[in-house]
């Protein structure tokens, strides 16, 4: 089987006492915990981001709808109440930016938990 380096996750040969990639000295424990953290599945922490971004996302239209229609703006001798088109974009912005964010996270984490899966995938099969 295969050495799989816990501080790079390279793969090295089986007869290897470091990492080639990063220099890792290996030792049978670490490595034998390693493997066996890989045969665990690994939690979906993107889907929560994208549940988290589409959630801004709508809070955000809502909350621009109301701090636009609840603006009020104070004259000399007395108060209009007007719908502020410019309040809402910004709080619209906003919302569209964080959401971009929440969900460029999601898609990094996504990424990451594909590599994870590939990698057990490989172990496994390499133990096998």
């Amino acid at each position: 089987m295969n050495k799989v380096c816990p501080k790079c996750r390279a793969i090295n040969d089986e007869n290897a006492s470091k990492c080639h990639n990063c220099g890792y000295v290996f030792t049978e424990d670490e490595n034998a915990i390693f493997a066996q953290t890989l045969r665990e599945p690994a939690p979906e922490h993107s889907r929560t981001f994208r549940l988290i971004a589409i959630a801004v996302a709508v809070v955000s239209v809502i909350l621009g709808i109301i701090c636009g229609a609840t603006d009020q703006t104070i004259s000399s001798t007395r108060m209009d109440t007007a719908f502020n088109v410019g309040m809402m974009l910004i709080v619209w912005l906003a919302g569209i930016v964080s959401a971009i964010l929440l969900w460029a996270i999601s898609c990094h984490l996504k990424n990451q938990e594909d590599q994870i899966q590939l990698l057990q995938e490989l172990v496994d099969k390499e133990g096998n």
